[in-house]
């Protein structure tokens, strides 16, 4: 009876865990979206999906189409996985077999535009009909409902209501449409006192309030931000009087001269106002900037354009102090010439021509008039001339000697050779006569 009794008991806890493993093997969903929306903005419904080895999702979205437009659908999972659609029903699916859901995840997304619906009115997203495909079995799941509510749209007003000085006049006097005033304060005044309301209690207005420079026009700004994030700047210029024990600066100094592309010579220092740049001849202007130590000094530059060839282009950068005193650093812009000037060959220059001087007779008595002379040069020349031709003449000579010489040469040698073949042989001759043998 116990043995039963134990078996039924260990027959019960199995079941029951093989119900609890079904259970927990079985996919959920759930769709989610934002608590409100308004008119004209984008909503975007998102769908949480939870299992294991899930290789496809379907079901069909509703929606009421007069409230939303859709924009578009994705599927999150990414990979191999890919969507389909027919009609309002979409199907997710691993098509490779590569990337099973396994855990949560968020399946698909749908966006919608809000269209032109009233305060309060609710919106309904419902994601129905769904099953789930596993490699071994197809779960159905209940149906995902997602609601929001459409609200106000947010404030678009950014003008200000007022703009008040407490110690200064506005001119001309506010206007919430007019964005630019000006004002004027006598030295004393170092801060304005200003006010300034948004006419929209759910914008934010800032300021930009700097203490004010003596002889100067400063710039305070009063920006207003609506609900929606629209700006609108308001600016006032105020011009704060000039401090009469105040001296102008007379610094008129160069903290730097600035080329662009090209190199400045020396390097600069501003104790030196004579430069010089090179620039190739395809560059017919060069931009110079001068930067001056004191804030308050003006600086002109002149002279950087239609720079000409081959030639040396003076360009001044004047310094003006506050005071009016002025320092002028000078840069010598030298264009190369161009390719055509630097290939032209060069013509030489013919000499100058002798005027014949004539000499006029002093006496009644007439005299042979002067033959004009051909000049030094002519002179030169000719003799130049002879020398040569008296050097080619002589070459000649002692050429026509070598030959000679040479021939005469030749002859002897052959003269000489005869006759000592001819002698040899009356030698012996006379030796053979007055041998013994000849003597018998």
């Amino acid at each position: 009876m116990k043995k039963i009794l134990v078996f039924c008991l260990v027959l019960a806890v199995c079941l029951s865990l093989l119900a609890f493993a079904a259970t927990a093997a079985a996919p959920t969903a759930s769709l989610s979206a934002p608590g409100a929306v308004r008119v004209g903005e984008t909503l975007t419904v998102q769908y949480a999906f939870s299992g294991q080895d899930i290789l496809a999702v379907k079901g069909t979205l509703s929606y009421d189409k007069a409230q939303l437009t859709l924009q578009s659908v994705e599927q999150k999972v990414g990979g191999s996985w890919d969507l389909s659609n027919n009609g309002d029903t979409y199907m997710a699916e691993d098509s490779q077999f590569k990337n099973p859901i396994n855990g949560q995840v968020t399946l698909l997304s749908f966006t919608f535009k809000v269209k032109d619906l009233a305060v309060d009115t609710r919106i309904q997203v419902q994601f129905a009909n769904v099953t789930a495909t596993s490699l071994t079995e197809e779960f159905a799941l209940e149906d995902s409902v997602c609601e929001t509510t459409v609200v106000r749209p947010l404030g678009t007003n950014n003008n200000l209501i007022s703009l008040t000085i407490g110690n200064a006049t506005l001119s001309p006097a506010f206007d919430p449409n007019l964005t630019r005033y000006n004002v004027e304060v006598p030295f004393e005044i170092t801060h304005l006192d200003l006010q300034a309301a948004a006419a929209d209690g759910n914008a934010t207005v800032s300021m930009y309030n700097p203490p004010l420079e003596a002889d100067r026009t400063n710039t305070i700004t009063v920006t207003v931000t609506a609900e929606n994030g629209a700006t609108k700047e308001y600016m006032i210029l105020a011009k704060r009087g000039k401090d009469p024990n105040y001296e102008p600066s007379s610094n008129n100094t160069l903290s730097n001269i600035v080329v662009d592309e090209f190199r400045l010579s020396p390097v600069f220092k501003p104790d030196i106002t004579n430069y010089v740049i090179w620039l190739p001849y395809e560059v017919d202007s060069v931009k110079i900037t001068g930067i001056a130590e004191d804030n308050y000094a003006s600086i002109v530059v002149e002279g950087t354009g239609d720079l000409k060839a081959g030639q040396d282009n003076p360009v001044t950068v004047t310094c003006t102090a506050e005071n009016g005193d002025q320092k002028v650093y000078t840069i010598i812009v030298k264009r190369a010439p161009s390719h055509e000037e630097l290939n032209k060959p060069t013509i030489p220059t013919a000499p100058p021509t002798t005027t014949p001087t004539v000499t006029t007779p002093q006496s009644s008595q007439t005299q042979a008039p002067s033959q004009p002379t051909n000049g030094g040069q002519n002179s030169i020349e000719q003799q130049k001339n002879q020398l040569l031709i008296i050097m080619y003449c002589a070459l000649g000579v002692l050429a026509a000697a070598g030959i000679a010489v040479c021939v005469i040469f030749v002859i002897a040698s052959r003269k000489e050779g005869k006759y000592a073949a001819k002698h040899s042989k009356a030698s012996v001759e006379t030796t053979d006569e007055d041998s013994p043998e000849a003597e018998e």
